[in-house]
């Protein structure tokens, strides 16, 4: 978004200010005078499309700094507003500045107004028809220029230089309660001011920590035994602040709704039109995303119904070769059935190892010297009683124990363990066995 342009009002009249190629520039001036005011209104009338922030540095400028109760966030903005309706009647530039924070801890407010003198009015008259989006005074922006420290003090003065004047400004707790002028930069003007200051906001008398804002080369008399921190800039030091991005300037601020209802109402045209474009993107987006996944169901159909003409064509192959074998319907469904089966068989022997591998490692008293899986030569290959024949030694006490180990083999799928030949003793603990374990035939229930 385009950044606005910032209006810069002191006492010598107006002056316009752009953000270009990184560095802020002055784009134009306008003093106080008829033509100057004339100028200006020429000026907004060109530059209709953009939006301004005014920056206020003149003795119009007003600040009372104040305790309140501890009360909510609602109730204290509440009161501060009040207070500031009463402490400034006479004019509609007014603000409130509240810190943030717990309410036991931030019972300071600012108070702040802007005179509307007829050389203020003047220009604020000509303002009323722009898109203007905030008014601030030089003390706002200075927390925003100077950064937030861990552990900031409570009070601290920024004596700045500027173009016809030098300005001293007591912060407390990051907001504005006292202003002190001075049209010259002698020593003994600014330690004048310097006073007048410290009377007016109820300051120590040497607040811990001073900031000067000025040209490098600028050295105004300072107290030695306090913290000085130095900004350098040119002839003016409002130009540091005018160069603050627009996110850097507080919400807090003078002019009220009906002078900011310009600048509102555009900013709320764009955020429509940001709003419709982000919905016209969303839209494209899904549109893109259907069209995209009915293309790719349309090319899985389009595999799809390959894959099925290839099988319909295998089919009738199969089913070409099939007629030419000469066997009727029934006997074909016959052949399927004890093919089906006789696939099954296949994969029996391989069970019956696994289950005995398992049952042996159970039994490691059982050692065979030879397994033989068998079909009786009598019964039909579709239904017949598998048989698996061992033979081999245990190791046990008695012919007994041999013969309730020789059972343990017996796994589920076999319906009986038959001993072929009776465990006989070989040697003292070892007997020789032969066992036939016999297989559920395949259609048995």
């Amino acid at each position: 978004m385009t950044q606005a342009i910032r209006l810069y009002l002191d006492e010598n009249g107006m002056s316009a200010w752009e953000r270009r190629n990184g560095q802020t520039e002055r784009i134009a001036d306008f003093p106080e005078n008829p033509d100057g005011l004339d100028a200006f209104s020429h000026f907004l009338r060109m530059t209709d499309k953009r939006h301004f922030l005014l920056l206020i540095n003149r003795h119009e400028e007003r600040y009372l700094g104040e305790a309140m109760p501890s009360l909510p966030q609602r109730e204290r903005r509440q009161l501060a507003e009040t207070r500031s309706r009463r402490a400034f009647p006479d004019t509609p530039w007014r603000c409130v500045g509240l810190n943030k924070g717990r309410r036991e801890e931030n019972t300071r407010i600012s108070l702040m107004a802007v005179s509307n003198s007829s050389a203020f009015d003047c220009w604020t008259q000509r303002l009323r028809s722009a898109p203007l989006s905030g008014v601030y005074t030089l003390p706002q922006l200075l927390t925003p220029l100077l950064g937030k420290a861990p552990e900031s003090p409570a009070q601290l003065v920024v004596l700045s230089k500027h173009r016809h004047a030098c300005r001293l400004t007591l912060l407390e707790h990051g907001l504005p309660c006292a202003v002190q002028w001075t049209t010259n930069d002698d020593d003994t003007a600014i330690d004048d001011a310097w006073r007048r200051l410290l009377m007016q906001g109820g300051a120590a008398e040497i607040p811990p920590t001073l900031c000067l804002i000025g040209p490098p080369d600028w050295h105004p008399p300072l107290p030695a035994s306090a913290t000085i921190r130095h900004l350098p800039t040119n002839e003016d030091a409002a130009q540091l602040i005018l160069a603050l991005a627009d996110k850097h300037w507080p919400d807090w601020q003078f002019a009220p709704p009906s002078a900011r209802a310009i600048a509102r109402q555009r900013q709320y045209g764009r955020w429509c039109w940001y709003l419709g474009m982000l919905a016209l993107g969303a839209g494209l987006s899904m549109s893109v995303e259907r069209w995209l996944e009915f293309n790719t169901l349309h090319r899985q159909a389009s595999t799809a119904q390959q894959h099925l003409a290839h099988a319909q064509q295998a089919v009738a192959t199969a089913m070409a070769e099939l007629d030419r074998d000469g066997m009727t319907p029934a006997q074909r469904q016959q052949f399927i059935q004890e093919h089906r089966q006789l696939l099954q068989q296949r994969s029996a022997f391989a069970d019956d190892l696994v289950a005995l591998s398992r049952a042996l490692d159970q039994r490691p008293e059982i050692q065979l010297d030879s397994i033989d899986w068998r079909i009786p030569t009598e019964q039909a290959l579709t239904n017949a009683h598998p048989q698996l024949q061992l033979d081999g030694s245990i190791q046990a006490a008695d012919e007994k124990q041999a013969g309730e180990l020789l059972q343990s083999l017996r796994q589920p799928g076999h319906q009986a363990a038959r001993l072929v030949t009776r465990p006989q003793a070989i040697s003292p603990g070892e007997f020789r066995f032969s066992l036939q374990l016999l297989r559920t035939p395949l259609g048995a229930t």
